[in-house]
């Protein structure tokens, strides 16, 4: 296989496009094979919320989630609003 009969694609065009599959033609008058690339557009809901068990071991982890605990989300901001009307 020859560095032609390949491709890069950057991180951002993963966050973008999402699952792809890739096959080849047959080869024509290049000796050379094209590579087409397929997308799938479909929205199947968010990703499923994935948790590594290596993060129970970093030295900041914990305070890190006390802190992001206490900070308010837009969901307690309404309530807030509509306690006070």
């Amino acid at each position: 296989m020859s560095r032609l009969d390949r491709f890069l694609l950057s991180d951002g065009w993963w966050e973008l496009r999402g699952e792809a599959t890739q096959w080849t033609l047959a080869r024509d008058i290049s000796n050379h094979r094209p590579i087409v690339l397929r997308y799938s557009s479909q929205l199947w809901g968010p990703r499923p919320f994935r948790f590594n068990n290596f993060w129970l071991g970093h030295p900041g982890f914990k305070d890190l989630v006390q802190e992001s605990r206490n900070q308010p989300t837009p969901q307690t901001w309404m309530a807030f609003k509509l306690k006070r009307n």
